[in-house]
């Protein structure tokens, strides 16, 4: 299966769900790149979702610390593409975020 996400950091990805009913509970952890402004640094925090009735679309929000440890937080939704996942489906999706 393949989903898309719109989110305030695209380099933030979920890495331990746990799935209660329409809720969903995980954490993200951001690399940034060692040669970029972040230089290397990593980042994880928290994320909540609502599972919409369907399955096929997820809302909520992460929330994490800066490197100032200010506590930031903002929306993340995932949506069901397609559950192809031949070679030229995969090519499809696996481009930089528009932005």
């Amino acid at each position: 299966m393949l989903v898309r996400g719109t989110f305030c950091f695209p380099d933030r990805l979920p890495d331990s769900p746990l799935h209660e009913s329409a809720r969903l509970t995980g954490t993200w952890t951001e690399r940034t790149a060692a040669e970029a402004y972040y230089r290397g640094a990593v980042y994880h925090g928290a994320l909540q979702l609502l599972v919409e009735m369907t399955g096929r679309s997820m809302d909520g929000l992460w929330v994490g610390f800066d490197k100032s440890f200010t506590v930031n937080s903002g929306p993340w939704s995932l949506t069901y593409e397609t559950a192809d996942t031949s070679r030229r489906a995969l090519s499809r999706f696996n481009r930089p975020p528009a932005g």
